[in-house]
């Protein structure tokens, strides 16, 4: 078994100090660590395998076997212990000398052919070696399994124990060639001849032919059954750079005891070494199955599971060991700080970046002996972490905060705490510890540099250059190597800072490293074109394209000789030759076509669209089905979701470019971005504007219907969809098309918006109404509409105020205050033209205030696809929103103060409340509701315990309710609420004989109302006034006014 390093504590692997290790212990290190977790003692054997003893068999045996002592004898010994007691098992001796018996037929078949060499008779894949046990499996059905007593000794000839004793006396001679032609003329006429095996093994070693003499010693291992001498052999089959013989010696091990612990180990890991992962997973979880949540088991599968881009399984383990852990003691070796790293990496891979953030707090809680203190969990932040010494902006209106613990945190899970708030939008925390990370000491902390790339890149992929660049440079001025990566990275943030020379000299470096990067050439190129060297960048491009053609050329080329030289065993199983790719001209009419059908079928759905709205059911039918025939035509169409969700559609005039798939950029076809860019070029050195004139609809139109149209369609057979009770597709399908480049207009994100929230309030799915407002209000800066709708479909239930009292929301409604109130006093504001937002930037480290911190905001699509990263210029893919620029306000909006002052009010902080009523007073102070709102503030802060004025503040609500009531009257029809709320407030107080007088007042008013023939206004609280009348009257003793009360205004 190989010996390997211990592992580092960190998830960054050492690298392999042998052929097939990467740093990882052996299975029988894995044991020693932890004892309690072996099944039984692993007993060693004492075997020679040096080819020494020929002729000597090794003898072990059973008591229980009568022939145990014959078999000794005559040196054909098969361990007893290895009997298939159970009929439901196959007998491993049976599978060993099967494949002996192929063996042997391959080597007398290369004897015959002439060919010498022996090394290729055990490199069949496991694949291969899986198909032989099947097909074998098969021939045995319906033949009964044998039980009992195993071989005995095999019966030789007198010819072949003659041949084997001369060429046992040769080979003492120092007669080689002798003893090799008469020991191999025994073997061919007796196979399980292991006395003959064994001379041929030891003349071979003697010669010096290591690897013919270790295959003449696996030869012989069949004839054991020994797992002992299997793993020995393949050791030495390892030493000798023959990993498939020692995979097929592994295999026998196995086959002899299926749970042999170091063979799973050590067949696993060589698997994972020649790169055969899918078996080398398996072989890792059948592990697994035997010693549950062992963490270098796990971190073989992790490893596994990266090269296989299968990490939701390797999250799973890694979640359910730490789950299991935690419910003991902490222990460093079987669940440290190394795991817990992996398993936020797992985590944010998988996008489940919270689960990230909440796995690192607590875990490292755990490993410190803290975890009863569960308090931590309810705060948002990361202030359980605080660096010594650091001290905490306190949050306007936040009462009784929780003080930091500022306990530690380490630097490798700081750094995974740092991307994680970056990835979720909140720059905030992210930046306390950045900082920390920023002040480490480069030379006691070499892992410095790979932290700050990784925030680098978290950075670039928020579309935060300034902050990126600083990470980068960093990097790029500390560190003595400096990779391709960096220095595209680095190119790239000044390409989008608009400092164009600087990202052209560092483009030109990456090039000089690696002439091959098309990536880098084609950031240069776009630079060039907005630098206005339009003639050296279009030199590049044809350089570009010369360079791929040549690439294409000798990749068809290779693809040919290989089909040709490939020699094939299952002929029925040749994939299908791939069809001729159709021409420019055959797909642009294939395209027609499919205009002519869409358009037959938008024709159709016309015709049925005024039977179907006046309620005909048939019609109807017909409308839903010929509707989603166009969506989901809409829909498979691979030009308006392309990968690159950035580049603008300009209708199907790619069809006139050629296209070679199988771009080094995953999801994004590099040739379709270098015939974009040669295209541009032309049309701008082009004088006299040549280039071929594009459909006057083909930007505004897809298959001949305006987009206009389509999203008529699309939102109209979405209600359609919700009357019906299909909520969750009208959703999906909503959801799919918000993605197309055709919809990224505000006025198409809007209506989908709108949609989105009308099925929401249909069906009541209150957690999807909350998304959709809020994006509402995100896309619509300083707007007071989005704030009016997310006001209205609030409602009153207990969901409604979970929703409007989140501490996340008021997080970003305070933003949104100081960002409008330093655009009115004229300070610097930073504009993110690729979120479309204003914000208000950091004066220490220039890192901006980011605008939707909170998770909710992070997470909608709005904030995730309107700011990412760009892998391209901003003149080579316009971005998917139209470009606009939101205007600054010019005067504070008292709307936002209301609101904001509703918020405080409704978590009882009423003297925050009061100030910002206050202050939207100032601005309006003719606003009923605002009047009413600063009385109820007064009157609920009177309540208070720290109020030091009770009366005082009970009359200054009075004054502001008096107000209320001036404005209010003026429009007439509101009597019956301005009595009323009179009334709600004389009730609160206990003043109950003038609450009764207002109450009363407001059901004479509504009597009035009825006597005249009026109708009594809906929003009008007069059921209201009633029952708390008729609470007053049944608790003063009055009960038969109550009762009539109850009569007239409550009984249905």
């Amino acid at each position: 078994m190989s010996e390997t390093p211990p592992l580092r504590s960190s998830r960054r692997q050492s690298k392999a100090p042998e052929r097939f290790s990467d740093g990882s212990l052996s299975w029988q290190q894995v044991s020693e660590m932890f004892p309690d977790m072996d099944d039984e003692e692993q007993e060693d054997s004492d075997m020679s395998g040096d080819g020494s003893n020929y002729g000597e068999d090794d003898e072990e045996g059973d008591a229980d076997f009568d022939d145990a002592d014959s078999a000794q004898r005559n040196g054909m010994m098969i361990d007893p212990s290895l009997t298939a007691d159970d009929l439901g098992q196959d007998d491993p001796e049976d599978d060993i000398q099967d494949d002996f018996t192929v063996l042997v037929d391959e080597m007398n078949k290369a004897d015959t052919d002439g060919r010498g060499s022996m090394r290729n008779d055990f490199t069949m894949t496991e694949q291969e070696m899986d198909l032989r046990q099947s097909l074998r499996a098969a021939a045995r059905i319906g033949k009964p399994r044998r039980r009992g007593r195993r071989r005995g000794r095999a019966q030789y000839s007198e010819e072949v124990r003659t041949m084997l004793s001369a060429a046992q006396n040769a080979f003492v001679e120092q007669n080689p060639e002798e003893a090799i032609r008469l020991a191999r003329e025994a073997v061919r006429i007796e196979p399980r001849a292991a006395e003959g095996w064994s001379v041929l093994a030891g003349v071979y070693a003697e010669l010096g032919d290591a690897d013919a003499a270790l295959k003449f010693r696996v030869m012989k291992a069949h004839m054991t059954a020994e797992p002992d001498i299997w793993k020995q052999l393949a050791v030495d089959s390892l030493a000798l750079d023959l990993p498939r013989q020692a995979l097929y010696c592994y295999r026998k091990v196995l086959q002899i005891d299926r749970n042999d612990q170091d063979a799973i180990w050590d067949r696993a890991f060589l698997l994972k070494g020649i790169g055969d992962f899918e078996q080398a997973l398996k072989g890792f979880n059948d592990l697994l199955e035997l010693h549950p949540h062992n963490p270098n088991v796990l971190l073989q599968i992790y490893q596994i599971c990266l090269e296989l881009n299968d990490l939701p399984q390797a999250l799973h383990l890694y979640q359910t060991a730490f789950d299991f852990y935690r419910k003991f003691p902490p222990n460093e070796e079987l669940f440290g700080i190394p795991s817990l790293s992996v398993l936020a990496d797992l985590q944010m891979n998988t996008g489940n970046v919270d689960g990230a953030i909440q796995s690192v707090k607590s875990g490292t809680r755990w490993l410190q002996n803290r975890s009863n203190e569960t308090f931590w969990d309810l705060a948002e932040d990361d202030r359980e972490y605080d660096p010594q010494g650091f001290v905490r902006d306190r949050f306007e209106g936040q009462e009784d905060d929780q003080a930091p613990g500022y306990h530690p945190l380490p630097f490798e899970l700081r750094h995974r705490l740092a991307v994680a708030r970056l990835k979720s939008g909140n720059d905030v925390e992210a930046q306390i510890h950045v900082d920390v990370i920023r002040a480490l000491d480069r030379d006691l902390h070499p892992e410095y540099f790979e932290y700050m790339m990784e925030i680098g890149d978290a950075y670039f992929e928020r579309g935060l250059w300034e902050e990126a660049y600083a990470a980068y440079d960093d990097v790029h001025g500390s560190s003595e190597v400096v990779s391709r990566h960096l220095l595209t990275q680095i190119g790239r943030c000044l390409r989008n800072l608009g400092r164009l020379e600087d990202a052209i000299n560092v483009l030109e470096q990456v090039i000089e490293v690696a002439p091959d990067s098309v990536e880098a050439k084609l950031d240069l190129v776009e630079l060039l074109e907005a630098s206005g060297q339009l003639e050296r960048a279009y030199g590049m491009v044809v350089q570009i394209k010369a360079a791929r053609q040549q690439d294409a050329d000798n990749t068809a080329g290779d693809d040919a000789a290989m089909e040709g030289n490939e020699a094939r065993v299952f002929h029925e199983l040749e994939p299908a030759r791939r069809q001729r790719k159709p021409t420019t001209e055959e797909r642009i009419m294939l395209e027609d076509q499919k205009s002519q059908i869409a358009l037959a079928i938008y024709q159709r759905l016309k015709s049925f669209e005024d039977a179907a709205e006046a309620g005909d059911v048939l019609a109807l039918e017909e409308w839903m089905f010929q509707a989603r025939r166009l969506i989901e035509m809409f829909r498979q169409a691979r030009v308006l979701f392309p990968a690159d969700k950035y580049r603008r559609y300009t209708g199907f005039q790619y069809l006139t470019q050629p296209v070679i798939r199988g771009a080094d950029r995953k999801g994004v076809d590099i040739d379709q971005d270098v015939a974009d860019i040669s295209t541009r070029l032309q049309e701008s050195m082009d004088d006299e504007g040549t280039a071929l004139p594009a459909l006057t609809d083909s930007s505004t139109h897809f298959r001949g219907i305006g987009f206009d149209e389509w999203i008529l369609i699309i939102v109209t057979y979405a209600f359609r969809l919700v009357r019906r009770g299909e909520y969750s597709e009208a959703d999906h399908m909503l959801r799919h098309v918000s993605y197309s480049v055709v919809f990224s207009k505000p006025k198409y994100q809007d209506a989908l918006m709108l949609a989105h929230m009308a099925g929401a309030m249909f069906t009541g799915d209150f957690g999807m109404l909350k998304e959709h407002t809020r994006k509402m209000m995100f896309h619509h800066q300083f707007n007071n509409d989005g704030i009016r709708i997310f006001m209205a479909v609030l409602g009153n239930n207990l969901d409604a105020y979970i929703a409007f009292t989140e501490t996340k929301l008021g997080k970003f409604w305070l933003r949104e205050l100081r960002t409008a109130q330093m655009a009115v006093r004229g300070e610097k504001l930073r504009y993110h033209s690729a979120r479309q937002r204003w914000s208000v930037p950091y004066k220490a480290g220039a890192v901006p205030d980011r605008d939707a911190m909170d998770e909710d905001d992070a997470s909608s699509e709005g904030e995730q696809e309107q700011g990412p990263a760009l892998s391209r210029a901003p003149h080579n893919a316009t971005r998917r929103q139209e470009p606009r620029e939101i205007p600054l306000p010019t005067k504070e909006n008292p709307v936002m103060y209301t609101v904001y002052g509703h918020m405080l009010m409704s978590v009882r902080s009423f003297q925050g409340a009061l100030f910002y009523f206050m202050h939207a007073y100032e601005l309006n102070p003719y606003d009923p509701l605002l009047c009413l709102s600063v009385a109820v503030a007064y009157l609920g802060r009177s309540m208070q315990r720290q109020s030091d004025n009770r009366h005082h503040q009970i009359v200054q609500g009075l004054a502001f309710l008096t107000r209320y009531k001036t404005i209010r009257q003026s429009m007439h029809a509101y009597g019956e609420e301005i009595e009323y709320n009179f009334g709600r407030y004389f009730h609160q107080i206990g003043v109950l004989h003038l609450a009764t007088k207002h109450y009363q007042r407001a059901l004479d008013i509504a009597r009035a109302r009825k006597q005249a023939g009026e109708t009594i206004p809906p929003q009008a609280p007069v059921k209201e006034a009633a029952y708390n009348l008729s609470l007053i009257y049944a608790t003063t003793g009055a009960a038969d006014i109550s009762r009539v009360l109850y009569q007239e205004w409550l009984t249905i």
